[in-house]
C-alpha cells in the first residue's frame, strides 16, 4: 500500500514540477528580475564613483554549498546566493582593492544560517577593518544573530524605531512519542552510550535529564563564544552583556544606544547620506556593488588548486537532494578528486548531524585513501557529529569555529512496530518463514528478546569501529576515548580542549593551511559539488523542498523521520536531535 501510494505522488509531483519548471519558473524569473532591478535603481544612481561600497544584505542566502552562476538554480534557491567560504573571500579582496573602501551591511539573517557560519563572516568583516577600511551596519529590528554580525562593524547604527534582541541562546527539539503511543506504534531503541539519545523522540515526550545537561552545556559554550566576541568588539564587559540578555533580551532603540551596543540611531536614508559622505561622488548617493555580483581578485599563474568539498545535511546511501550526504555520488566525487593530477589538496566542509553508519564509513573509506595521496584537512561547520565526525576521522586535521558542534559518538538502532495500530483497524498480519528471525524488522510485530540481542550485539561492533577509529585519529588512549564516547556533543571550543579536533580555524584557515600543507605558493580554489538546476529542481519536488515549502517544514520534517519507520533497519550514527539554535 506505502509503496503504491509513493508512486502515485511522487509521479503527480513530478508532473507538478515539469509544469511550474517550463510555464510558471520562466514568467517568475523574468518577474523577478524586473523588480529587482527597479529596486536596484532607488539607491544606485550613479556607477562612475573613484570608490564604491559593497552592499553586504543579510537576508541574501548563504549557504554552506558551491554557488551555482545558473539564474534559474538561483530563484529555486531563493536569490543570488553565495557560499560562506566565496563570500568571506570576496571581503578578503576587497580588503585589497583600492577602489574599494567601505562595506554596507543591511538586511536580517534567516533562522538557517549557523552561529559558526556568521562567526566565518564575521572574522573577514574584522580582517577588513583592519585594513584601514570601513564597516558600517544598518539594522531594523535585529536578532541576536543579526546582531553578532554587526557588532564587528566599525559604525553600528540602529533605526530609530527598531528594537534590538540581546537574549541568549535557546534550542528545540521534536518528540513523536505520545503521538506513536496514541496511534499505537511501539519503538524499540538499542543503543550504546547513554547519551547518545536520538531514539527518545521516539519514546519520550520531552529530553531526558542528561541529554538536557549536555545541550545546557553545549548552548553555554557556544553563547560564552557569541558573547566574548561581541565585548571584544564593542568594549563592553561580558557581564555586562549577559545582564543585558538575562534581563532585557529585547532593547528600545535609545536603550541599546545608552549601553553601548550601537553608536547611532538613524533612518535609512540618514545611513545613506552618511555613507555618501565617505565614498559618494555626485552628492545624492554612492555606488554601490551588491557583495554576490563583487569578482574581486582571481589568482593568476597559480601553483595548483585547493577543492573545497562541502557535505551537508543528511548521511545516506542513495542519491536524494544537495541537502543530502550521499555515499554513492560523494564516493565518485573523492575517488576523481584523488585522481585528479590539479588538485594539491583537499578542504571538507562539513554540516551535518550524521546518519547512516554504513554510509558514513563508505565514504570515510574514501577519505581516507585520499589523505594518503593528498592532504585532506576538514573543517567543522554549524556541525559535524555523530556519523559526520566519523567521516572526519581520516583526514589529516580537524579544525572547527567555536560556536560548531561535534561529537555525538555512539551509534544506535530503532525496531518499530505498527501491530497495535493496525489490530485497532481490524488487521492482523500472518505467514511463514524458514526460521524464527526470517523477518526480523518487520513491522507486523514487536522484536523478540532474541532479536533484540542479535541487534545489540551488531550495534556494538558498530560502535566499537566507532570509537577505534577516534581512537587511531585523535592518538587517544581507548580508555580516554569511552570517557567522551557517550553520545555527547561539545561545542568546538570545548572539543578543542578536549582534543577531539586540532584547533580553532576559519575555514578560510583551513584553505590556507590546506594549501600550505601541500606547499603551494599561490593556489585557486573550486568549490564541489557543482550544482545541476534542472534535476534538483525536478527532485526537490519529490524531496517537498519548493520554495514555499518552508511553511510546512515541520509537516515534512515529521514525514521524513515517519518514513523511517518503514525502512530497512539499520545502525546509525546521529546527532541526538535535529536541535535548531535560536
Amino acid at each position: 500500500m506505502k509503496q503504491v501510494f509513493d508512486f502515485f505522488s511522487n509521479t503527480a509531483a513530478n508532473l507538478l514540477a515539469l509544469f511550474v519548471f517550463f510555464f510558471l519558473v520562466p514568467l517568475a524569473v523574468l518577474v523577478s528580475v524586473v523588480c529587482g532591478a527597479l529596486r536596484s535603481g532607488i539607491l544606485t544612481v550613479s556607477q562612475d564613483c573613484d570608490y564604491s561600497a559593497l552592499v553586504l544584505d543579510m537576508s541574501s542566502p548563504v549557504s554552506e554549498f558551491p554557488r551555482s552562476d545558473d539564474k534559474i538554480y538561483n530563484y529555486i534557491k531563493g536569490g543570488a546566493w553565495l557560499s560562506t567560504y566565496s563570500l568571506c573571500a570576496k571581503i578578503d579582496s576587497a580588503a585589497e582593492d583600492d577602489s574599494n573602501r567601505l562595506i554596507f551591511i543591511t538586511g536580517n539573517f534567516g533562522s538557517d544560517v549557523s552561529y559558526a557560519q556568521v562567526a566565518e563572516i564575521r572574522a573577514a568583516l574584522q580582517r577588513y577593518a583592519k585594513s584601514g577600511k570601513e564597516v558600517v551596519a544598518y539594522l531594523e529590528n535585529p536578532a541576536t544573530r543579526d546582531y553578532f554580525l554587526a557588532s564587528a562593524a566599525t559604525t553600528v547604527v540602529l533605526n530609530p524605531f527598531s528594537e534590538l534582541q540581546f537574549s541568549g541562546l535557546g534550542g528545540n527539539a521534536v518528540f513523536f512519542g505520545n503521538a506513536l503511543k496514541k496511534y499505537g506504534v511501539d519503538a524499540t531503541i538499542v543503543k550504546v552510550g547513554k547519551l547518545k539519545s536520538f531514539g527518545e523522540m521516539f519514546t519520550s515526550d520531552r529530553m531526558s535529564a542528561p541529554v538536557r545537561e549536555n545541550y545546557a552545556a553545549l548552548l553555554g559554550s557556544v553563547w560564552s563564544s557569541v558573547v566574548s566576541k561581541v565585548a571584544d568588539s564593542r568594549k563592553i564587559k561580558t557581564g555586562k552583556l549577559r545582564e543585558i540578555a538575562d534581563t532585557r533580551a529585547v532593547l528600545s532603540a535609545g536603550e541599546a544606544k545608552s549601553l553601548g551596543l550601537v553608536d547611532k540611531l538613524m533612518y535609512r536614508d540618514q545611513v545613506i547620506d552618511m555613507i555618501s559622505e565617505k565614498v559618494g561622488c555626485d552628492g545624492v548617493t554612492f555606488s554601490q556593488t551588491p557583495i554576490s555580483a563583487y569578482g574581486g581578485n582571481i589568482a593568476e599563474n597559480a601553483d595548483g588548486v585547493v577543492a573545497l568539498v562541502y557535505m551537508r545535511g543528511e548521511i545516506l546511501d542513495v542519491p536524494a537532494s544537495d541537502s543530502v550526504i550521499d555515499s554513492a555520488s560523494y564516493s565518485v566525487l573523492l575517488r576523481e578528486l584523488r585522481f585528479d593530477g590539479d588538485v594539491s589538496a583537499v578542504v571538507l566542509r562539513i554540516d551535518s548531524g550524521g546518519g547512516s553508519a554504513f554510509a558514513s564509513e563508505v565514504i570515510r573509506r574514501e577519505v581516507q585513501l585520499l589523505a594518503a595521496e593528498k592532504p585532506v584537512i576538514v573543517s567543522v561547520g554549524g556541525s559535524a557529529a555523530s556519523g559526520a565526525y566519523w567521516i572526519a576521522t581520516a583526514a589529516n586535521k580537524i579544525f572547527a569555529d567555536s560556536e560548531s558542534i561535534t561529537g555525538s559518538i555512539g551509534v544506535f538502532s530503532i525496531l518499530f512496530s505498527s501491530q497495535k495500530l493496525a489490530g485497532d483497524f481490524g488487521i492482523t498480519f500472518d505467514g511463514v518463514k524458514t526460521s524464527p528471525m526470517a523477518d526480523m524488522g518487520t513491522i507486523t510485530r514487536q522484536p523478540t528478546s532474541a532479536e533484540i540481542d542479535r541487534v545489540q550485539r551488531l550495534t556494538d561492533r558498530v560502535y566499537e569501529k566507532f570509537t577505534g577509529l577516534v581512537a587511531a585519529s585523535r592518538k587517544m588512549k581507548p580508555e580516554k576515548v569511552a570517557e567522551i564516547a557517550d553520545g555527547r556533543v561539545f561545542s568546538g571550543a570545548d572539543a578543542a580542549r578536549i582534543g577531539l579536533v586540532d584547533g580553532i580555524r576559519s575555514l578560510s584557515d583551513c584553505v590556507g593551511f590546506a594549501a600550505k600543507q601541500a606547499k603551494l605558493e599561490s593556489f585557486e580554489v573550486y568549490e564541489f559539488p557543482q550544482s545541476n538546476a534542472v534535476s534538483e529542481f525536478l527532485s526537490s519536488f519529490a524531496q517537498e523542498n519548493v520554495p514555499f515549502a518552508k511553511a510546512f517544514k515541520a509537516v515534512f520534517d515529521a514525514k521524513k523521520i515517519g518514513g523511517m519507520m518503514f525502512s530497512k533497519s539499520g545502525v546509525y550514527a546521529r546527532s541526538p536531535f535535529d536541535f535548531i539554535v535560536e
